[in-house]
């Protein structure tokens, strides 16, 4: 019973694996960061499923011929025959009203794609993993003492909420930084106006609300450190724009309108550009005509001053075994007065003392603290957080809705950092799904020996997608890079079913059956594998999906997916696959069926 098992099934294992890798194996090969997160999960699915045809043909049937006993039946044995007759009976029906039924089933797959449309979407969910970054800004040239007074208004209101553990914050002179770390979310102490235990985007939301009322802040920024980075070199927000032109004044204005319409709009928070303007800057330009007259030299005049304000090594002396520099340059409180460097005396060349007030003129004026540049030219950040309740699919949209009314033309608006990396998600999908669909009906095709055939296996995917989008909307939860990966493994899984129906039923009219009787015999036969497959599939998606730990906010939609996916995909595969086979069978190559019957008839 082993071996006749084993090679009954050998065809259908082989063309499911092959199928499956024919999937996953492009998976490997995207690109940009989307490619770097499913690089891992293409290779470990691929080398696990080629391991496991191995292990199906070979250990599985070893050991069923060692260890199985005379079968005695099982308390769902009953339950299952009166669904296996019911089956067969609701197949019949089906397979006499064939083009209403598919019809029927692929309006509803229709229908169901405008969940698409509903289903929110974004890079990736929001993890509560008990950890958030605080970033404070003051106005450019603030102090070190006016920063350190403000960040100690931060810490009082980070410190008065219950559910942060513990903080750490260090600041420099006009901005600073505070990493809070709060209570497990099963530890964490209810929050005393509502009594429930708060999220922490919920605590954000809070303490993001009592930092506006602090004094002397330009603004205060919270992040989710779990966040994936997708800037270069620098942590980027879920919403993020690079604004380039060609007069910069202009383009600040521009970016800053923009920034104003995206914090209005109640989708974003902490809208803001990174024109940074207000930094105090002193300029002494030489009067070459008076400085040549007075017997000084430009480069004189900027050794002076840069002496002074930037300090310069006059020696070094040792103490205590170690080696320290001796920093000449004026005083502090001389170097804040602009007097100070008027006042400064210079040696001429013929030793006397001219003060630089003789020979410079002095201005001051507001400055940029720096200037940023994207592509050689000249460009502004804009950036924001998505809000509560709004999804950064639809503070995308209404930020590219808004650019096109505030940025003229002439001024470009680009997607950088995580907001670029969601356009790249959705992109690098579909060409995943599309590649993966015609490499698997190639390889199927190849097997089948058919090209009607493999259009019948595929079908089981579009009620894939049916059932991942119901299972999204149903729980609330988004189109992300981790729902993706489901839905490309769903595309995997799912075929297994139908190869299985498609393959017995060909066995069947080899034997001599009408496709009618052929489907009848083949599909009630092959039902019971098939409920046993997807029914653990689905049980080893539920414990992910129970969202238990830190960080399982990631694993949820991948699971969501995989359940509804092969929960709908099985109800239709068991219905459409077969009437899609009867009304195909016509294309069959007629003549290879009449060889095949002649051929088992000699060996009979």
């Amino acid at each position: 019973a082993s071996i006749r098992g084993a090679r009954e099934i050998t065809f259908a294992a082989i063309a499911a694996t092959v199928a499956i890798l024919a999937i996953f194996v492009p998976v490997i090969f995207m690109e940009g960061v989307i490619g770097r997160y499913f690089f891992q999960f293409g290779v470990t699915i691929s080398v696990a499923v080629a391991i496991s045809l191995l292990g199906a043909l070979t250990l599985t049937p070893m050991l069923s011929s060692q260890l199985m006993k005379k079968n005695r039946g099982s308390i769902i044995d009953k339950p299952f025959y009166a669904f296996k007759a019911w089956y067969e009976k609701a197949l019949s029906m089906a397979l006499n009203h064939t083009r209403a039924v598919l019809v029927a089933a692929f309006l509803i797959f229709g229908i169901s794609l405008f969940l698409g449309v509903i289903v929110k979407k974004e890079f990736a969910p929001s993890q509560d993993e008990g950890v958030l970054m605080v970033n404070v800004q003051l106005m450019p040239g603030s102090s070190l003492k006016a920063t350190d007074k403000a960040m100690h208004q931060i810490e009082k209101i980070v410190t008065s909420r219950p559910e942060v553990k513990n903080y750490f914050s260090n600041i420099s002179a006009g901005s600073g930084f505070m990493f809070v770390s709060l209570y497990d979310k099963k530890e964490r102490p209810a929050d005393p106006a509502s009594g429930k235990r708060l999220k922490q985007q919920q605590v954000a939301d809070i303490l993001r609300k009592e930092f506006r009322n602090v004094k002397g802040i330009r603004n205060a920024t919270l992040r989710d450190p779990s966040a994936i980075n997708v800037g270069a070199g620098r942590r980027g927000y879920p919403v993020e724009f690079i604004v380039t032109g060609p007069e910069w004044e202009k383009l600040s204005v521009y970016a800053s309108a923009l920034a104003k319409e995206m914090a209005a709009s109640g989708l974003m928070t902490d809208a803001d550009t990174d024109y940074r303007t207000g930094m105090s800057e002193m300029k002494v330009i030489p009067d070459r005509k008076k400085a040549f007259d007075r017997g000084l030299s430009i480069d004189a005049i900027g050794a002076a001053v840069g002496s002074v304000y930037g300090g310069v090594t006059a020696g070094q002396f040792t103490r205590g075994g170690k080696r320290y520099d001796i920093t000449v340059q004026y005083r502090p409180e001389e170097r804040e007065n602009i007097e100070g460097i008027k006042k400064l005396k210079l040696r001429n060349s013929r030793g006397e003392m001219i003060n630089l007030a003789d020979v410079a003129q002095f201005k001051e004026e507001k400055t940029l603290v720096s200037i940023t540049r994207q592509d050689r030219e000249r460009a502004v950040r804009v950036y924001a957080n998505v809000a509560t309740g709004s999804s950064q699919g639809e503070a995308i949209e209404f930020t590219q809705k808004k650019a096109k009314e505030v940025i003229p033309e002439g001024y470009t608006i680009k997607a950088s950092g995580s907001t670029q990396g969601f356009s790249d998600t959705f992109k690098s999908l579909a060409i995943a799904l599309l590649l993966g669909i015609i490499i698997a009906y190639m390889v199927l095709a190849s097997q089948f020996n058919s090209l009607v055939h493999p259009v019948t296996v595929l079908m089981a995917l579009p009620f894939s997608v049916t059932g991942a989008l119901i299972a999204l909307f149903i729980t609330g939860n988004t189109i992300n890079i981790y729902s993706a990966i489901g839905i490309i493994l769903l595309m995997g899984i799912v075929k297994k079913n139908s190869i299985l129906l498609v393959d017995f039923t060909i066995h069947a009219r080899e034997q001599g059956m009408d496709t009618r009787d052929a489907i009848l015999y083949a599909c009630p036969l092959r039902l019971r594998p098939i409920i046993m497959t997807s029914v653990a599939t689905i049980a080893a998606a539920i414990p992910p999906a129970l969202a238990l730990g830190p960080g399982a906010e990631s694993r949820i939609p991948m699971s969501v997916v995989i359940i509804g996916g092969v929960i709908v995909s099985t109800i239709f595969t068991l219905f459409v696959v077969p009437l899609f086979y009867s009304l195909f069978s016509v294309f069959e190559n007629k003549e290879h069926f009449n060889e095949v019957k002649q051929v088992i008839e000699v060996f009979k």
